[in-house]
């Protein structure tokens, strides 16, 4: 495959949401060698 980005979808969790549910997006991030661009979802309330 020929990828120039890779795009992924996030929650945007913070504080000890974050810390215990970790971040795949993050992770990802931190480990591609790719961009990558994330996007938070909106959450409907």
């Amino acid at each position: 495959m020929n990828i120039d980005l890779v795009t992924v979808l996030t929650h945007g969790r913070k504080g000890l949401a974050h810390f215990f549910l970790g971040s795949i997006s993050e992770s990802l991030v931190n480990t591609a060698k790719l961009p990558v661009l994330t996007l938070k979802i909106q959450s409907v309330e």
